[in-house]
């Protein structure tokens, strides 16, 4: 990988199922940094009531039992705004749910998960594209600190940064 990161693709679920179990043994040949991350399938589910504590273990096991999911297939989830940024009335907020298998990521679209005794329906959380915050660049395979293009407002387009940008409306006007 470009951060010199290795990755394995394994080709049996039996080495899944022995990787799982041995991945301190396996770990130990490749020092401290390394890592073994099971693949997950990132889901976002909106209108979750605030009661609900999306860092709790426990309600992980709780939303699958209650759901029909099999257990241990939601490893975890988090808020996408933080709680000090919620607004006074808000009753709802949405979290981003990792399943550890398509399955289980499938039933929660099709089914609902229930959170805090209120179902609530799960969709696809793409990915959005890499953009450079110089040039403006969608899917590029650089990063502003390492931009050689002219500056580029993300708002207007225009040649000067965008938290330099006087357009109406611009959404640095409210923060």
């Amino acid at each position: 990988m470009r951060n010199g990161g290795v990755v394995y693709e394994l080709d049996s679920l039996e080495t899944t199922t022995w990787l799982q179990k041995e991945k301190d043994t396996f770990m130990v040949n490749f020092g401290r940094t390394s890592m073994v991350k099971v693949k997950s399938v990132a889901m976002l589910i909106e209108y979750v009531p605030i009661s609900h504590s999306p860092d709790a273990l426990a309600e992980n096991r709780r939303i699958e039992h209650d759901s029909k999911i099999e257990v241990d297939t939601l490893l975890a989830m988090r808020r996408i705004k933080p709680v000090r940024r919620r607004a006074p009335r808000q009753h709802t907020v949405h979290i981003i749910a990792r399943f550890k298998t398509a399955t289980a990521s499938n039933l929660a679209i099709w089914d609902g998960v229930i959170i805090a005794s209120k179902r609530v329906w799960a969709k696809w959380l793409h990915k959005e594209p890499r953009r450079c915050l110089k040039c403006q660049i969608l899917n590029t395979r650089h990063l502003a600190a390492d931009c050689t293009q002219v500056n580029r407002c993300g708002t207007c387009g225009g040649e000067h940064r965008t938290v330099e940008c006087v357009e109406e409306g611009h959404a640095s006007t409210f923060v």
